[in-house]
């Protein structure tokens, strides 16, 4: 991982010891958390957690206008004029170059991202049949729902995520301005939040190994 980018949160309970202590203060770290914790670098969406920023950008700052214009024509730069695509490679698009190699042809790209849905289907077909993953999520989902916890899949591959989808979707329209509301509602979501690790510690102890044999880029956990 480049050092610019940024890790990976421990919110999904892959490993159950973080994301209990993470959940704990952040619930699901999406509705609300940014809210209460805006310069927390642990809260998605928050100025500190994001990787938009770059080192060179403080340099380019203190250019002036003429100099910035340069220094990005230098680096390489992409523009629309009289709507066309005008780019100025510069020596950002030679290390592409070296890194990637030539881009490929549609068609080429086309094949692989066919190939790529196929595996994914096939892998995401073999942990849903699984049934060890099967059994332990009905437990999964009969735990949610003795919680007061709506449950709306006990698929595998679906099931581990759905919680914190259905808590972000609540929160889709709710004004999130006033902090102190935001804090009473992250409390609840923080409620929430670990009522659902402890349900799912089993299932995902033993989804996430199968997980990592059978990749499933459609899902998280």
């Amino acid at each position: 991982m480049d050092d610019d980018e940024v890790k990976p949160l421990p919110i999904d309970g892959q490993d159950y010891d973080l994301s209990k202590e993470y959940r704990g203060k952040y619930g699901f770290g999406v509705t609300y958390a940014p809210v209460v914790y805006p310069n927390d670098a642990n809260v998605l969406g928050t100025d500190a957690n994001t990787n938009d920023s770059h080192p060179n950008a403080t340099y380019r700052d203190t250019l002036s206008p003429a100099q910035q214009r340069a220094y990005d024509k230098a680096m390489g730069e992409w523009r629309v004029e009289d709507g066309k695509k005008l780019e100025s490679p510069g020596c950002r698009k030679d290390a592409e170059l070296k890194a990637y190699g030539p881009e490929k042809p549609k068609a080429e790209l086309a094949r692989e991202q066919d190939a790529a849905k196929t595996k994914d289907r096939a892998a995401q077909q073999a942990l849903d049949g699984d049934a060890q993953l099967v059994s332990l999520a009905q437990d999964f989902a009969s735990c949610l729902r003795s919680e007061g916890i709506a449950v709306t899949t006990t698929q595998p591959t679906s099931i581990g995520d759905m919680v914190k989808f259905q808590v972000n979707s609540q929160g889709d329209n709710v004004d999130r301005g006033d902090k102190e509301t935001a804090r009473a509602k992250l409390t609840q979501e923080i409620s929430t939040a670990l009522k659902d690790l402890e349900c799912g510690k089993e299932f995902r102890a033993a989804y996430f190994p199968k997980l990592a044999k059978n990749p499933f880029v459609g899902v998280g956990g």
